[in-house]
């Protein structure tokens, strides 16, 4: 994170991407371990960050359908896992800006994994914030 504050994204990219290859080594050798799949959804979130910056967006699209996907599985295995159900939001987001033809499913199922949720009240502040800047955004998209 420092690399990325510093305007360093190359290095911070490879760091990430070395990260993620010992995370990827670990979560294989213990898949039932989430604590390590978690690492997984991280690492290609911040590779997917960076990439981004880059614009990248191939590179960034296929790191946050990683992401998307290692948090899809640590929630199917475990469907009461509250922080990979509510940080699976951040790929989805993500995504809809990175794939313009499925934005507006990525941004509806981030709403129906947040929605619910406030309404039972399992949100922080921060993430209850997310509710109206992704309406926002679903809204311009309908709007077009």
């Amino acid at each position: 994170d420092v690399l990325v504050a510093q305007g360093n994204l190359p290095d911070a990219l490879k760091a990430y991407r070395d990260s993620q290859t010992i995370f990827d080594k670990l979560a294989k050798a213990d898949p039932g371990n989430a604590g390590w799949q978690r690492d997984v959804a991280i690492s290609n979130e911040r590779i997917g960050d960076i990439a981004s910056k880059q614009g990248d967006t191939a590179q960034a699209k296929a790191a946050f359908e990683r992401a998307l996907g290692a948090y899809e599985t640590l929630v199917a295995r475990n469907p009461g896992d509250l922080p990979s159900l509510v940080n699976s939001v951040v790929p989805r987001w993500r995504l809809a800006s990175l794939d313009p033809s499925n934005a507006k499913q990525h941004l509806q199922d981030a709403l129906g994994i947040l929605k619910p949720l406030a309404a039972q009240n399992r949100l922080d502040a921060n993430r209850l914030k997310w509710i109206p800047q992704i309406e926002s955004q679903l809204a311009a998209l309908e709007g077009k």
